[in-house]
């Protein structure tokens, strides 16, 4: 298998590196993959993930629900009603930052359109990308949305007033081509909404290498305030402002539960889920998820 070789830090080029852990890919392969982090700088990544070409059958798993709109478990029960929950939230932030109102909006990696149709709702001209063809597949049927294939960004030439990457970033390749893609399209007073796992939220460092988020390979990136901050700066944005997700603390306390024993403990979710809620209300860093509301430097 082809792996994408990255023992170099993407953000400060150090190759003063050091080895986390080990993370299991519990939805597809089993497989381990090395957890690294850079003494320098403190960005973290997966290392030596498959390549953009191979990484495409790590994605093929009923598991994955992002990318389907499976409603059977429980599980998935929960996922459909945090997306609900999020989507109104997820709309005001846009309305609330844009200096724009009413503009074109592009979401990047927008799974199964539910965004994108919740604002057009609003008035939004919208435009998704999405790599996977079932996900472009369910947004054509439920929302009659054409999304077009992820590798079609490059090809976009218009200039758009919001960009959102939900949960996306963090799947990425090639972050400084998409980075440096999407400073080019924003208008100068732009927005760029990009929403990712916490790495050093109450979570991930009470579950360590079993935290759901690590999410080896599909995962790429593990991102914290400082390490976004600096990848951000780097390629000529800075972070206006940032929010907490606070279900997410639940969502993946469950799923790294079921990391460790392969059954749900719903009594330690529940517990893990409040303490882990009620230490962000004080200390947004301790979220389990943020979602940063981004411009161009000397914009904000």
């Amino acid at each position: 298998m082809s792996r994408q070789s990255n023992g170099i830090c993407n953000v400060c080029g150090s190759d003063d590196v050091k080895k986390l852990f080990s993370n299991k890919d519990y939805t597809v392969s089993n497989e381990l993959f090395d957890i690294l982090t850079c003494n320098n700088c403190a960005f973290t990544w997966t290392h030596n993930p498959p390549n953009s070409e191979e990484i495409g059958k790590y994605y093929i798993s009923e598991d994955y629900i992002s990318h389907s709109d499976v409603n059977d478990s429980f599980r998935d029960k929960i996922y459909h009603f945090a997306r609900w929950f999020m989507l109104n939230r997820k709309c005001k932030l846009v309305d609330k930052y844009s200096k724009a109102k009413q503009g074109l909006m592009i979401d990047i990696g927008c799974g199964t359109g539910y965004f994108l149709n919740a604002m057009q709702q609003r008035g939004w001209e919208t435009l998704g990308f999405e790599p996977s063809a079932d996900a472009r597949r369910v947004a054509k049927m439920n929302f009659n949305i054409d999304v077009l294939p992820s590798n079609e960004l490059l090809n976009f030439t218009k200039k758009v007033d919001v960009v959102t990457m939900w949960h996306v970033l963090e799947h990425i390749h090639d972050l400084s081509g998409y980075l440096n893609k999407i400073k080019d399209m924003l208008n100068e007073s732009g927005l760029f909404v990009v929403a990712v796992p916490n790495i050093s939220s109450y979570d991930a460092n009470l579950y360590k290498s079993e935290w759901a988020a690590i999410d080896a390979p599909r995962h790429l990136w593990h991102f914290n305030t400082s390490s976004i901050s600096q990848l951000l700066d780097k390629h000529g944005f800075c972070i206006e402002e940032y929010y907490r997700m606070p279900l997410d603390a639940f969502y993946v306390s469950m799923l790294s539960q079921k990391n460790i024993s392969h059954k749900i403990n719903w009594f330690k979710v529940l517990k893990d889920g409040i303490i882990g809620l009620m230490k962000s209300i004080t200390n947004k860093d301790a979220s389990s998820s943020l979602i940063y509301l981004i411009r161009k430097k000397g914009t904000v």
